[in-house]
C-alpha cells in the first residue's frame, strides 16, 4: 500500500505533545533534584540519573510514536520491532549522556552545549530510524509498501501506556529518594553520618515510654590541640573515625548523635547505672585505640558524663545540662573518664570513674 496524502488529526496531536511536556517536565525535575543531591550520595544520584535518561527518551519516542498516528496515512504502516527497539536506544542513550554531562559539569555552559547536541543528534537519529523501520519511502528500500511487523497503532498504544508508566513510576522513585536526602540533610550529620542534633529533639519530642532514659554526654579530650597541630582537615577526619567507632555501640535501644563539633550524646533506654558505667567505659576503651592516617598516628582521650532521668520528670534542657556538667566534671578530674551526675538535696556529682586503660 503506497503512502498517499493525507490530514493531521489535532486531537492525536494534542495528545503527543501532552506525552513529551509530561516527559520533558519529569525530567527536568528529576535534573534539579540531582543538582541538589549530595555528591556523597552517590547511589541516589546514580539512580537519578539513570531515571531522569529513561524518563526523558522513552517519553520521547513515545510522544513520535504517537505523532505518526495524526497523520493518517502513515496509520497503515507497520514497524519492524529490531528497528523500533534500535530507535528507543538512541533516544535513550542521548539523553542519559545529556543528564551526565549536565551533572558533571555542574550546570556550566559547556555541559549544557554538548548536552544540547547530543539530544538533538539524539532526536534526529531515533526520528530517522523509526522511519526507516516503517518502510516510508525514501527510507526504506521497500518503496513505503506494507510489512510485517507492529502496527503504529499499537505502537501508540504500547508507547503510551510504556511512557506514562515509567514517567509516573521513576517520578515517584525520585520523590522518595528528593525526601530521603532531605530527611537526611535535616537529621543526620554530613560528617559521620551519624543522627544530628534535629533528631536528638524528634526522639525527645516523640518519646513515650516509661522508665529512665541514660544520657552519656561525650567530648573529645584536647580536641583545639588535634586543629592546632595538624590542621582542621584532619581534625575532620578525626571525627569520622571517631563517629565510626561509635556506630559500633548503636543498637535498637542504643542511640548515638552528634550534637555539636567533638561532642556526642548517647541515648540508652532503659537504662540503669550499672548499664551506662559499662557502656561508658567500653566507649572509652574504644577511643583509646590510635588513630592511623596515612603515616600518622594520633592518640585521643574523652571525657563522659552520665545521666540517669525521664524526660517526664524532667525538662530536656535540663538533662543535657546537667550530662554537660558531669562531663566537664569529668574534665576537672584528669580527663580520660566518666563522672555520674545524682541529684539528691546539694546537687553533687558523684561516682567519678577513670576509663580503663586498653
Amino acid at each position: 500500500m503506497d503512502i498517499k496524502d493525507g490530514g493531521f488529526d489535532m486531537n492525536i496531536v494534542a495528545l503527543s505533545a501532552a506525552v513529551a511536556v509530561l516527559a520533558s517536565f519529569s525530567a527536568l525535575s528529576i535534573a534539579v533534584k540531582i543538582t541538589k543531591t549530595p555528591r556523597t550520595d552517590g547511589k541516589t544520584r546514580a539512580l537519578m540519573l539513570c531515571g531522569g535518561g529513561m524518563v526523558m527518551g522513552v517519553g520521547l519516542w513515545a510522544a513520535h510514536m504517537i505523532s505518526l498516528l495524526a497523520y493518517e496515512p502513515y496509520r497503515a504502516l507497520r514497524f519492524e520491532a529490531g528497528a523500533i527497539l534500535f530507535s528507543i536506544a538512541i533516544c535513550t542513550l542521548c539523553s542519559f549522556i545529556a543528564f551526565y554531562l549536565l551533572q558533571i559539569k555542574q550546570g556550566s555552559g559547556y555541559g549544557i552545549a554538548v548536552g544540547a547536541l547530543t539530544m538533538g543528534l539524539g532526536l534526529t537519529g531515533m526520528h530517522f530510524a523509526s522511519l526507516k523501520a516503517g518502510g516510508v519511502p525514501g527510507y526504506s528500500g521497500e518503496g513505503g509498501t506494507l510489512r510485517t511487523g507492529i502496527s503504529v497503532d499499537m505502537l501508540a498504544i504500547y508507547g503510551i501506556t510504556a511512557a506514562l508508566l515509567l514517567t509516573f513510576l521513576i517520578s515517584w522513585l525520585a520523590w522518595v529518594a528528593d525526601r530521603r536526602m532531605l530527611e537526611q540533610m535535616a537529621y543526620r550529620d554530613p560528617l559521620t553520618g551519624l543522627s544530628n542534633r534535629n533528631e536528638m529533639n524528634r526522639y525527645f519530642d516523640t518519646y513515650q515510654n516509661e522508665g529512665a532514659l541514660g544520657l552519656l554526654f561525650l567530648d573529645l579530650d584536647h580536641f583545639k590541640k588535634v586543629n592546632d597541630t595538624f590542621g582542621h582537615t584532619m581534625g575532620d577526619l578525626l571525627v569520622q573515625e571517631l563517629g565510626l567507632r561509635l556506630r559500633q555501640f548503636v543498637c535498637s535501644d542504643q542511640q548515638v548523635y552528634r550534637i555539636g563539633g567533638d561532642e556526642f550524646l548517647f541515648i540508652v533506654q532503659p537504662c540503669s547505672r550499672e548499664r551506662a558505667e559499662r557502656l561508658a567505659e567500653d566507649i572509652l576503651s574504644s577511643i583509646q585505640r590510635p588513630f592511623h592516617f596515612d603515616d600518622r598516628e594520633c592518640f585521643v582521650t574523652a571525657s563522659i558524663g552520665i545521666r540517669l532521668g525521664s524526660p517526664r520528670e524532667s525538662d530536656r534542657s535540663i538533662l543535657l545540662r546537667t550530662a554537660d556538667l558531669a562531663m566537664y566534671q569529668a574534665k576537672k578530674l584528669g580527663k580520660n573518664r566518666y563522672c555520674v551526675y545524682e541529684e539528691p538535696a546539694d546537687h553533687a556529682l558523684s561516682g567519678d570513674k577513670q576509663g580503663k586503660m586498653a
